[in-house]
């Protein structure tokens, strides 16, 4: 990072307490507790960083809660989680081999696109991706028809109303 971040513990009232500040390029070391929610925000300007939640054996990032009760919206809604979320990090979900460039392979996956009834995916809902090989290392593949056009209308607005495309 380079800014001087604020770090804030969440506790069981929501109530960010501030426990440091970070100088940039540098790094703190802490201990925590299973259910702790930790927030980062930029010194200077308190505008919000990340967050994320502390479990068992590894740590979640937390994105509605602090930035827009968006996301949770839409789980609720859909029973499946917003795709788009910033920032990207580590997936964690299976990936396939790329085998060579050019391979193809078909992944299910479940549920698929939201239907028109109330926009809710139905359980039995599948969707076929095909995904082909454009790297090896990384794994780079093309996904054609990786968001439902209810997705990509809400990324072009939200771009819009942010100024970042015209």
């Amino acid at each position: 990072h380079d800014v001087t971040l604020d770090i804030f513990w969440a506790n069981h009232d929501n109530e960010e307490i501030k426990m440091g500040t970070i100088e940039p390029g540098a790094s703190q070391q802490f201990n925590s507790f299973v259910g702790h929610v930790w927030v980062w925000r930029i010194a200077s300007t308190q505008e919000y960083v990340m967050s994320f939640v502390v479990e068992d054996e590894k740590v979640t990032e937390v994105y509605s809660r602090f930035e827009s009760s968006f996301h949770e919206d839409y789980m609720k809604e859909h029973g499946f989680s917003w795709i788009n979320v910033h920032p990207r990090h580590r997936m964690v979900k299976w990936v396939a081999d790329p085998v060579e460039i050019g391979h193809e392979i078909e992944r299910v996956v479940s549920p698929g696109h939201y239907t028109a009834q109330d926009g809710i995916a139905a359980d039995d809902s599948k969707l076929t991706l095909k995904m082909k090989t454009l790297a090896i290392t990384p794994k780079i593949f093309v996904i054609d028809d990786f968001l439902s056009a209810d997705e990509c209308d809400f990324i072009i607005k939200e771009a819009q109303e942010s100024g970042e495309m015209k």
